[in-house]
């Protein structure tokens, strides 16, 4: 009788295994197999929902704030959502006073980019490299995104 539930507890271990291995905290390089401080630029564009209209951005590698960036992008962990392994839903939920970006990381002459959005308090993020989008999570997740979009938003390099 005893036998019946190894089997089940196995792999009901194996799968919890395996979905710590798959959302434990990875730096960039090793989630997108980029090296963000190599990067060249930054451009995208923010606003703050329900405005309609957004801000463009481009801060060029010699900029004060493309380092800020690279550096709080580079320091931070990020960590895979399981979510990725379900089919992608779109939201129509706006919640008011949101922030919203599109920060896009430019590599080797504008051939490879690490693209983040940010919308309803979540990230994705795609790279070309890795040719994959996913959702991502960090921690104080909320925290992270307000510094962001508050580098992104400010006007003095």
């Amino acid at each position: 009788m005893k036998k019946k539930w190894f089997l089940p507890l196995g792999i009901l271990a194996v799968l919890v295994l395996a979905a710590l291995i798959y959302t434990r905290p990875m730096p960039l390089e090793a989630l997108c197999e980029a090296d963000i401080t190599q990067c060249q630029s930054v451009f995208g564009y923010h606003f703050r929902a329900p405005q309609a209209e957004d801000t463009r951005f481009a801060f060029p590698a010699d900029d004060a704030r493309c380092a800020q960036l690279t550096a709080l992008f580079a320091q931070q962990k990020f960590r895979r959502s399981l979510r990725n392994l379900l089919p992608r839903e779109q939201t129509s939920d706006m919640p008011q006073n949101n922030l919203i970006f599109d920060a896009d990381f430019s590599f080797n002459d504008g051939q490879d980019y690490l693209y983040f959005q940010s919308s309803f308090g979540q990230l994705n993020l795609f790279s070309t490299t890795g040719n994959n989008l996913m959702l991502c999570t960090t921690s104080r997740q909320k925290e992270f995104l307000q510094q962001v979009y508050d580098m992104l938003s400010s006007d003095t390099p």
